[in-house]
């Protein structure tokens, strides 16, 4: 909710860090939007004009007089966007899909933070998103804080959603890759974003 490791909501620091990367679409995850906690401040919206990017917010539960949720900015156009809730166990959990235009082309990109107590609860909502993702006939890009390591359940359920028509290659054919990393500003962990063939940069943040 943009609180950095030493107990401080700044905004500026956040904005200071995405801005160094220069991307054209950032995932943010635990965004409040006018909760108490983070002086009742829509957050998306200020980091994206701090940034100059246009802003969706996900709601994924009410909270402290306002909403908490997931988020996405971007340079690009957002011609769409949509909320997948997703089964819990937990925290109740919805990724937000935007729509983005991108030289003639659309793309989704899904801001996700999945489960953070239970494999079973994550292949849940893994699967979900799938279902839900599943008709998409242009390409498709998850970022976010899955709570998984590389070869978890989880994980191996990802990739079946791009299996189609949006996998790695038909999106360099459309010249269009990004990478996502997970990052808490003010601590020693980087963003390292990848900047694909068409010049498109993502970057992930919480």
């Amino acid at each position: 909710h943009g609180q950095g490791m030493d107990g401080k909501v700044d905004l500026d620091r956040i904005a200071r860090v995405l801005s160094e990367q220069k991307p054209d679409v950032v995932a943010l995850q635990e965004i409040d939007r006018h909760c108490e906690r983070s002086g009742n401040r829509d957050l998306a919206a200020e980091l994206g004009g701090r940034l100059d990017m246009e802003h969706r917010f996900g709601k994924a539960v009410p909270f402290q007089g306002g909403d908490y949720g997931v988020a996405v900015l971007s340079r690009f156009p957002i011609v769409d966007a949509h909320v997948h809730p997703v089964p819990g166990g937990g925290e109740p959990r919805a990724p937000l899909e935007v729509v983005l235009e991108i030289a003639g082309n659309k793309l989704s990109l899904v801001s996700v933070h999945l489960e953070n107590s239970k494999e079973t609860i994550r292949t849940r909502q893994a699967e979900a998103l799938h279902e839900a993702l599943a008709g998409r006939e242009h390409p498709v890009v998850l970022a976010g804080d899955f709570n998984s390591v590389p070869g978890s359940p989880t994980l191996r359920l990802v990739p079946r959603s791009r299996d189609r028509e949006g996998g790695p290659e038909q999106i360099q054919r459309r010249g269009l890759r990004g990478a996502a990393r997970s990052s808490h500003p003010g601590t020693t962990d980087r963003h390292r974003p990848g900047r694909g063939p068409g010049g498109t940069q993502f970057s992930a943040a919480r």
